[in-house]
């Protein structure tokens, strides 16, 4: 029963970054403008949080395609990407 805990404190943990922290403002204004400049408009609920670059209508961004841009990130700063 730990797991839910955890959950719960980490999406509060999250929740706070993003409306609290300047730094999370920032990255939530941010995504918030791209989605605006691609799209034409707000971001609506239903949307994903990061879309797909390469698409005309707000699609999730490819999980294979950020798996490996994650790993060859963490390569270059010397982390095992086995740790995705």
């Amino acid at each position: 029963m730990g797991k839910p805990r955890i959950r719960r404190s980490v999406h509060n943990r999250l929740r706070t970054f993003l409306t609290e922290d300047p730094k999370g403002v920032e990255i939530q204004n941010r995504i918030r403008n791209n989605f605006i400049e691609q799209f034409g408009r707000e971001p609506e609920l239903e949307d994903p949080l990061f879309c797909d670059p390469e698409s005309d209508v707000p699609k999730p961004y490819p999980v294979d395609r950020f798996v490996a841009e994650v790993s060859a990130v963490m390569e270059k700063a010397g982390i095992d990407p086995v740790r995705i």
